[in-house]
């Protein structure tokens, strides 16, 4: 896989390339929480606050999990 480096030489343009990231990464995280906070009031309407609290920390752990088992392939240590 080609380095950063050698598709964009040129520093500022590194450095616009990684601008534009963060922003895109920071706009879709405010996209998400702004979501959330929509479904977080419709949910307290149909359960209590620790079941409906367990549940999503639940789905959180079981979308990470395989983010996480990536990560470990890809430096090469074996199991969660």
């Amino acid at each position: 896989m080609p380095s950063f480096g050698k598709i964009f030489p040129n520093s500022f343009l590194m450095s616009i390339s990684k601008s534009l990231t963060f922003n895109m990464l920071f706009l879709l995280t405010v996209i998400i929480r702004g979501f959330a906070f929509v479904e977080q009031r419709t949910g307290m309407e149909h359960f209590g606050p620790f079941t409906f609290n367990g549940i999503r920390f639940l789905l959180g752990s079981l979308t990470l999990l395989p983010l996480l088992a990536l990560q470990n392939k890809s430096r090469g240590k074996s199991g969660i």
